[in-house]
């Protein structure tokens, strides 16, 4: 349970990074 919501959180988080990556790139 702990794990599949830390991938989720993360997956939430790393979605955000990419698109802001994206943007600065």
């Amino acid at each position: 349970m702990g794990k599949a919501l830390r991938q989720l959180r993360r997956k939430g988080k790393h979605q955000r990074v990419d698109e802001e990556n994206i943007l600065l790139k």
